[in-house]
């Protein structure tokens, strides 16, 4: 629909009628429906409420540790490890005098 003064006014008298009227609507959480059909006590979770003795910092610290230390799949394996290891390791090496060779300044002597 276009809003327009004739729409809103009509849209205000109705809200006005209704609340004159005592008809509000309000929707039930379909917790309390699930449970008034079953009827089931609504159990209460209970909340702890004491501080904790760890800081957050420590807390993501712990986590990120616990998910760094698990072993994947393809790490299990140690002669794996130390293959990709020892392939970093030339890989490095063929880096290093790669940048040693395009460092290297040459100027020929002009004949």
């Amino acid at each position: 629909p276009v809003i327009t003064e004739e729409v809103t006014r009509d849209l205000e008298s109705l809200i006005k009628a209704r609340i004159q009227e005592g008809r509000f609507d309000d929707p039930q959480r379909m917790a309390e429906a699930r449970l008034a059909r079953e009827g089931k006590p609504m159990e209460e979770e209970e909340l702890d409420d004491r501080k904790s003795k760890k800081g957050l910092g420590e807390l993501y610290a712990e986590e990120f540790v616990q998910a760094k230390s698990q072993t994947r799949p393809g790490d299990a394996n140690t002669e794996q490890q130390q293959m990709r290891l020892e392939c970093w390791e030339l890989y490095r090496q063929l880096n290093a005098r790669l940048d040693a060779l395009s460092h290297f300044d040459f100027t020929p002597v002009p004949p």
